[in-house]
């Protein structure tokens, strides 16, 4: 078995096409098994598409099938909870995009049962740990290029909700299905943010929806908007150290994801822009009151071969690799369910000091 390649089902045709696909035909260590869609005929077609051996409509199916080692779920997030507790239930390995579920409660039952079921590998896609540029800014705060955090800003302006989107996506303005700026682009944010520089200890918030409605592209008809599309929030984290995150998907000609760290010996910027009018990736380096310096990232990070460094799926690449060293060797998945599910006490906290209006503990803890 250790020479056997593993053997992966994807669920889900957008995001499991554009990168779980890919990913899985870049890594020797994988091979696509099956595809899975809610319709026969598209899963048919999705299989075709992509050259997998096997279509699924029914997740129930493609668990059970024995010639599938590794299942992952790029479906809607309102599905995920479902679908990765029959995986585990399946006794599959597993890989699910954040988020992991649609509620606190839901990240919790699922965590339960993977507790319980301890050979199984469980991933979630939190890809900014596997992220080149994320992975080397890791290391150089570690390297205490910046000394003691004082302060940071982070933020992520973009137009999202603003262009013109079909009514396929209308899960994205359903507060149910969790696909808000707070949700998805908060949480992939938070979690980039708390790994390099570890946990808040409190915050306060404000989460809002300040565009109330959407007119679909395609059927031109008129819906309401009822997931957040605005966050602003101050953490305090252990060491005193106060800094802001500002999330909005309703900006025009927005900048796109900034974070500064400001350190006692000097500061760290990552820049991602939103469009060709903004830089990045980039990094840069300020040491002291000398001037900021755009540094390189080494080719280390980049241990996945034939894969452009600007290509869509090189962060799930990376992450499905350790998921494969995972289920190989028995060291630990990064990011792990436990990571998941603090990160879903996180967010919790955030929705509460908003409902309250007040400072409150940064995990919440049911």
């Amino acid at each position: 078995m250790a020479k056997e390649k593993l053997r992966v089902g994807v669920i889900g045709a957008v995001w499991g096409e554009r990168a779980h696909v890919p990913a899985v035909k870049a890594l020797p260590e994988m091979e696509l098994a099956a595809v899975c869609t809610a319709h026969p005929d598209t899963a048919q077609a999705y299989a075709q598409r992509v050259g997998a051996p096997k279509a699924y409509s029914d997740v129930a199916q493609l668990v059970r099938d024995p010639e599938i080692d590794v299942v992952t779920v790029a479906a809607r997030v309102s599905l995920h909870h479902a679908m990765v507790q029959q995986a585990l239930n399946a006794g599959k390995h597993i890989y699910c995009e954040w988020p992991l579920a649609a509620s606190l409660a839901q990240a919790v039952e699922l965590a339960e049962l993977a507790q319980r079921r301890r050979s199984q590998v469980v991933g979630v896609g939190l890809q900014g740990r596997w992220s080149p540029i994320n992975r080397f800014a890791r290391r150089l705060i570690q390297e205490g290029s910046i000394g003691e955090l004082l302060t940071f800003s982070m933020s992520s302006f973009s137009s999202g909700f603003l262009q013109p989107m079909p009514s396929q996506r209308s899960w994205l303005a359903a507060e149910e299905e969790q696909g808000s700026a707070l949700s998805i682009t908060g949480g992939h944010s938070l979690d980039t943010l708390c790994w390099l520089v570890g946990y808040p200890v409190e915050l306060t918030a404000s989460v809002d929806t300040r565009v109330r409605q959407i007119t679909w592209s395609d059927t031109k008809e008129t819906a309401p908007v009822t997931a957040p599309d605005t966050v602003a929030a101050t953490l305090r984290f252990k060491n005193g150290a106060v800094g802001t995150v500002t999330i909005s998907r309703v900006a025009w000609h927005g900048s796109g994801y900034r974070l500064e760290l400001f350190g006692s010996k000097g500061s760290l910027h990552l820049v991602r822009g939103a469009s060709a009018h903004h830089p990045g990736p980039i990094l840069l380096l300020g040491k002291g009151a000398g001037g900021l310096v755009e540094l390189p990232v080494p080719e280390e990070y980049f241990s996945v071969s034939g894969v452009a460094r600007d290509a869509q799926h090189l962060h799930v690449a990376h992450s499905f690799r350790q998921l494969a060293r995972s289920v190989r060797t028995g060291e630990p998945m990064e990011p792990s369910l436990a990571d998941g599910l603090r990160l879903h006490r996180l967010l919790a906290a955030i929705e509460l000091a908003s409902q309250e209006k007040r400072w409150v503990p940064a995990e919440v803890q049911s």
